[in-house]
């Protein structure tokens, strides 16, 4: 078998077969010149015995092969192995793409070889465009439908070779390449409308309905476009449109004067202007004459009426004067009084605050020295008295004397941080106290995600009440677990003197404050039977009844004293994360040796945007996320990294960035559990 590619044409109409007379052989991206009775003996021609659709004259491209039949010395001694039909290559190299366009559209093609369907129009060395085409009813010739056609990489060797029958044709496979571009072709009518369009909201144009200046108006566009289109396609089109239109509307005054030039129809429009002409003078001078006396009869009356009425409101202008120079003195006298009783009334105010203020700080102090037992409706009351009092009321804060301080933490006095503060001082936070940036940041995102955050005893002890102070105002609950605590009800209320444990503290604070954010921290979870207790706390947690706003962290310091009562399921129940802990700060132990007080923030609660659903569908199916835990920690992750915004790091990528710290988290609670195992 030849691996060679030739081109020949039918010899005659094929019938059960037929010869093909070969022209030219492929060779370097054109179709070249060969000496035909060497390559394809004895007269360069092969036998094809099975063409069925082929026609006389008709050219394919094709390989050979060796006869299998033994023959004599007078026939062709290869026959066609595969062949193609080459589609013909129009040479469009010097033209724009709107003289393309209209030739493909409008004007079409003619003389095409029987059966053409698809030409390829060459539009410089590189590129070519494919278009299928059809016959046109009323012109008979071959045009394409508008549409979008696909732009080829387009091998120009082809022009370097021979021309076949007077006509380029491609080499398959070589002379159109991959598509890398596409251009869209409209008719005429569909560009004008869409042109209209463009021009009637960007321009002060004449109306629509002015056909009589459609000339005026495209040579506008064009001057247009020229100033401050930069599409070339658009301006291209438009300044042949215009050419055309002009063509035609040039036609009118051509046909006009061949009729003028009868000498009947000459003097019979001569006659017809004459007479109108007189008519039209002789109406609109009848008419000037009345529109002038009318209006100038009505001026004189006007003038006689504005002349009575200005003296008038001269007179009036004076009295009004006059009058509002009075009421101006009377104003001036009473807000200088207002202002002295405003005053005086900004003086008693502050001293009755003042004085209250005493009286309430006298009163919580009496307060703190009785055992009373929490009372939300006393809470409520004293939080009307802060908003009332203001800064005076700061150290008014209610403490139940039975329960520890860490449990029942005082509210102190702290500012609220802006979603771009908070940002910062989380960088800051984080080296003050020796944790990178990103576990700080991962365990941010953690507590709000809703999850429960799950680390190591000696991280919680620098990140939870560092975490604090930015978000909550200094304020955590922290429940140390033990032994004892064997049921969910012992985190509510304190086994065996029944007063309330840190959950319902926190629980109770973080409903009575939705707009704040409350921490409870469950320390200790190595000592616990948390098989007993911890699967239905996290179950209630994702539960619609907990509130939004109550972020939970459980920290362990070692392996759990009881094997038995270990559950292996908390690293895939919650967030974990073990982060690795540095020396921390100068500057903030210099600030505790000192006794300085830290500065408190708290981050107000409020609910924000879901962002970038895609990428995080996109992210959820790109790791194959399939139980609904993995799921919902996922989209609370995305959720709470929400509250940044969208900056110069995407939602998406700050979550992926973390992922890696929530692997490591899994890793050392899974080992630590594991250890417990083999313990």
């Amino acid at each position: 078998m030849s691996d060679k590619l030739f081109i020949g044409y039918c010899e005659y109409e094929p019938r059960n077969h037929t010869r093909i007379i070969c022209e030219a052989v492929a060779k370097n991206g054109s179709w070249q010149n060969a000496e035909m009775e060497l390559l394809l003996p004895p007269l360069g021609k092969v036998f094809a015995p099975s063409l069925p659709l082929a026609r006389k004259g008709q050219y394919l491209s094709f390989t050979a092969k060796p006869n299998p039949r033994s023959v004599d010395a007078e026939h062709d001694k290869f026959i066609v192995d595969q062949h193609l039909t080459p589609r013909e290559v129009i040479d469009m190299r010097g033209l724009s793409l709107e003289q393309i366009r209209f030739k493909v559209l409008t004007t079409g093609f003619d003389d095409l070889p029987c059966g053409t369907e698809e030409l390829i129009l060459a539009l410089s060395p590189t590129e070519c465009v494919p278009v299928r085409l059809a016959p046109d009813v009323l012109t008979n010739r071959f045009v394409a439908q508008p549409g979008t056609f696909k732009i080829h990489v387009f091998d120009g060797r082809l022009f370097e070779g021979k021309r076949l029958n007077g006509r380029w044709r491609e080499l398959p496979g070589e002379t159109v390449g991959i598509e890398i571009n596409r251009i869209n072709w409209l008719d005429d009518r569909s560009l004008l409308e869409e042109l209209l369009k463009k021009f009637r909201k960007s321009s002060s144009g004449p109306s629509r309905r002015e056909e009589a200046n459609i000339i005026r108006q495209l040579v506008a566009m064009e001057a247009f476009l020229k100033e401050t289109w930069a599409d070339n396609e658009w301006l291209d089109w438009t300044t042949g449109f215009i050419g055309r239109i002009q063509d035609h509307m040039m036609t009118i005054p051509l046909i006009a004067e061949h009729l003028l030039e009868t000498p009947e129809v000459r003097a019979q429009v001569e006659s017809s202007v004459i007479a109108r002409t007189k008519e039209l003078e002789e109406g609109m001078r009848v008419e000037i004459r009345a529109a002038l006396f009318s209006e100038m009869s009505d001026l004189e009356i006007r003038k006689a009426t504005l002349e009575k009425e200005l003296v008038e409101a001269e007179a009036g202008l004076v009295a009004r004067r006059a009058e509002i120079a009075g009421l101006l003195a009377e104003e001036e006298a009473l807000l200088e009084l207002c202002r002295r009783e405003a005053d005086e009334l900004r003086d008693q105010q502050a001293t009755l605050r003042s004085q209250i203020a005493e009286e309430i700080v006298a009163l919580g102090g009496a307060l703190d020295d009785a055992s009373m037992e929490h009372d939300e409706t006393f809470d409520a009351m004293l939080d009307r008295f802060r908003s009332v009092v203001g800064a005076d009321a700061a150290p008014l804060i209610t403490t139940d004397p039975t329960l520890p301080p860490w449990i029942a933490p005082r509210r102190c006095s702290a500012e609220p941080l802006s979603v771009e503060a908070f940002a910062k001082k989380l960088r800051r936070t984080a080296n003050e106290i020796g944790i990178s940036e990103d576990d700080f940041e991962y365990f941010d995102l953690a507590l709000r995600s809703g999850a429960c955050a799950v680390l190591p005893t000696q991280a919680a002890e620098r990140m939870m009440p560092g975490y604090a102070q930015l978000v909550s105002g200094g304020e955590i609950f922290r429940e140390v677990i033990g032994p004892g605590t064997i049921a969910l009800d012992d985190l509510w209320t304190r086994p065996g003197n029944g007063e309330p444990g840190g959950l319902r503290l926190a629980w109770t604070a973080a409903r009575r404050t939705p707009e704040r954010y409350h921490l409870l921290w469950l320390d200790g979870l190595d000592m616990a039977p948390m098989k007993l207790w911890l699967p239905s706390l996290l179950d209630i947690l994702r539960g619609p009844e907990r509130p939004r706003n109550l972020l939970i962290g459980i920290s362990l310091s070692a392996r759990p004293a009881d094997p038995s009562m270990t559950w292996s399921e908390l690293p895939r129940s919650a967030l974990c994360l073990a982060p690795a802990l540095r020396l921390a700060a100068g500057g903030s132990l210099l600030r505790e040796a000192s006794g300085r007080a830290r500065p408190l923030y708290y981050l107000p609660h409020a609910p924000y945007d879901l962002l970038e659903k895609d990428a995080l569908e996109d992210r959820i199916l790109a790791n194959e996320i399939g139980t609904p835990m993995e799921l919902t920690f996922e989209i609370g992750l995305h959720r709470a990294a929400c509250l940044f915004g969208v900056s110069d790091e995407t939602i998406s990528t700050r979550v992926t960035r973390l992922i890696g710290l929530r692997r490591a988290g899994e890793t050392w609670l899974n080992g630590l559990l594991k250890e417990q195992e083999n313990a």
